[in-house]
């Protein structure tokens, strides 16, 4: 096939696409975020509509919505993460690529009816090169739009909201990864059945059931890891499971083995999870992409990645000489006006053992978090010189619960604001002590800010066992690791799979006798 022949094939694509109503309709999806991007101002303490309009300020709205007590430059930015993550992650990945397999699943039908393929292949063209060209056709006008729509609201958000954000970029490159997947299985199924209506429909079920496998692979995943699943089997097959292996010999047991059920219900979920595209993991590349190109290192990560904080808190900097004193005196950061403006000190050490109850219920207990904090509090109410009595709370850290003490200390430098959360994870217990001046309008406003410090996208707590399975996969998924969640297998067998699809259409085409 000549270079004159490859460009009549592309551009007799382009002009299927183009005299598409879908394809259309997609185009004018597109332009309404990019034109949102421009048009809406992102900034620290704001949000602007248009130009001249009113300030709306985050304090002033609802949390839906954006709203805060503490807004700053990284607020601004983690709402416009949320919104590039709604248009890109949500309605492009999904029905985005959905509206494209609609758009592009006539390319084949049309190419094998009568008149058509009597013109076509009556030209020096290989059927492999026809494939071929409907699938990079498909492949090309959707990464078209996918960059329209990302590099516009990259601009967008970039010259409005002064926000640069070049890991978003590789959004693009997700949605075509994704679609290249559904494209190849559509191309299959529109030669075997001549039919854009069958491409559509089935294409439409790969991609649920693709997710609804991976899914369910993924939960029964996290069940082995913490191993729950001979739990759920002894659990299943009863008490008398032994009785019964050992009647097997003499006789027929009675009822069926619940784990065969859970044997068979494995495996098949492995199989369809190995062969079917890995739709899901696409978002998760996508996401360590561009933390690998915009994200800095974290502030603080234990070794045994059971803990890790990602930036300080605003308006302080961590004390290089504590980073490894986890396990002693504790990590340090201090305000930027000085330590006597404030500081946060987060320590860990091995959980002790308390006795709790009294009498014949006494029992001698791994301490918590919320003990520990409860236990402080008490201590504190029997001091005379604190100058705002203790009081307890408690809070989610990273989705793990904490309890939470407050109170108001005298010092030589004036009166002193004190914080002590304390939480447990596995076998370790921590503490984080906040120490902030009630002078000076840096360190309130620092202090007002604790809670930033604290979300859960920068304090990351590595547990396994409080992470839902979703979070769980997307800690485990990685370039590094065992093939099960490794990222270049997930890409590798995608695109295998990719290659089956067109390897089928391919066989069946030049069978086809027109």
């Amino acid at each position: 096939m000549n270079l004159t022949i490859a460009r009549a094939l592309l551009e007799d694509s382009r002009q299927q696409v183009l005299d598409n109503k879908v394809f259309r309709l997609l185009v004018l999806l597109t332009a309404i975020p990019i034109l949102a991007s421009f048009l809406i101002g992102f900034y620290p303490d704001h949000l602007q509509l248009l130009w001249g309009f009113e300030p709306i300020y985050w304090r002033d709205m609802p949390n839906f919505l954006g709203g805060t007590n503490s807004p700053g430059p990284e607020h601004a930015a983690a709402v416009i993460q949320g919104w590039q993550g709604t248009i890109v992650d949500f309605f492009a990945g999904n029905l985005g690529v959905l509206f494209c397999i609609a758009a592009t699943a006539f390319f084949m039908p049309r190419v094998l009816e009568k008149g058509a393929a009597d013109t076509m292949f009556s030209k020096p063209v290989g059927r492999l090169a026809i494939l071929l060209s409907r699938y990079f056709a498909g492949l090309l006008f959707v990464g078209a739009i996918a960059f329209v729509l990302v590099f516009g609201m990259f601009l967008g958000f970039g010259l409005r909201s002064g926000y640069w954000d070049p890991g978003f970029l590789w959004g693009a490159l997700t949605l075509v990864y994704l679609f290249g997947m559904m494209h190849a299985f559509s191309l299959c199924v529109a030669v075997l059945t001549r039919s854009s209506t069958a491409a559509i429909l089935l294409t439409f079920v790969l991609y649920a059931l693709s997710s609804a496998f991976h899914g369910g692979w993924m939960i029964w995943s996290y069940v082995d890891d913490k191993q729950a699943s001979e739990e759920l089997r002894a659990a299943l097959q009863g008490p008398d499971a032994g009785e019964d292996d050992d009647a097997a010999d003499g006789g027929e047991r009675k009822g069926g083995d619940p784990g065969v059920v859970l044997d068979f219900l494995r495996t098949s979920l492995s199989v369809a999870h190995y062969i079917l595209p890995k739709t899901s993991d696409a978002d998760l590349i996508t996401a360590k992409l561009r933390r690998a190109l915009s994200e800095r290192a974290s502030d603080l990560a234990s070794a045994d990645d059971e803990i890790e904080v990602k930036r300080a808190p605003l308006g302080f900097h961590l004390v290089e000489s504590t980073r490894d004193d986890l396990d002693g005196a504790g990590v340090r950061w201090e305000a930027d006006s000085g330590a006597q403006a404030g500081s946060y000190v987060l320590r860990r050490f091995a959980r002790p053992e308390v006795e709790r109850g009294s009498g014949a219920r006494a029992r001698t207990l791994p301490q918590t978090g919320i003990w520990r904090a409860k236990d402080l509090a008490d201590e504190l109410q029997a001091r005379t010189d604190l100058l705002r009595a203790p009081e307890y709370d408690s809070e989610s850290l990273g989705g793990v619960r904490a309890g939470k003490v407050t109170w108001q200390e005298p010092s030589a430098n004036g009166p002193r604001e004190r914080e002590r959360l304390c939480f447990h994870v596995n076998d370790h217990m921590y503490e984080l002590d906040v120490d902030l001046s009630t002078n000076g309008e840096e360190a309130y406003v620092a202090g007002s800010r604790r809670q930033r410090f604290l979300a859960d996208k920068n304090l990351v707590i590595g547990n396994v066992e409080l992470l839902e399975p979703g979070e769980w996969y997307a800690q485990k998924f990685d370039w590094t690791a065992p093939w099960r969640f490794n990222v270049f297998f997930s890409i590798g067998s995608s695109l295998a799979f990719i290659l089956a699809m067109l390897g089928i259409a391919w066989w069946r085409l030049a069978r086809i006798d027109f």
